[in-house]
């Protein structure tokens, strides 16, 4: 079910007001969003991570097949 949102219709020469209101009615949206970013971010660094440790053991694995000794 979808929550009903307040529409903000923003007329030129009068953003400086809806901003200012923006930022006081979105205080608790804005931790919410900016933790729920911070979620995300984390997950997709964590997931190259992980890609770029199985890369290395992929390569490593490959050069020993080929007989590199690791200096």
């Amino acid at each position: 079910m979808q929550q009903q949102r307040a529409v903000r219709v923003i007329k030129r020469g009068h953003t400086r007001a809806a901003e200012s209101m923006a930022v006081n009615d979105g205080d608790k949206r804005g931790v919410n969003l900016e933790r729920s970013v911070r979620a995300v971010v984390s997950g997709w660094v964590r997931e190259q991570q992980q890609r770029s440790q199985e890369s290395w053991r992929h390569h490593a694995a490959l050069l020993a097949r080929v007989g590199f000794q690791r200096g």
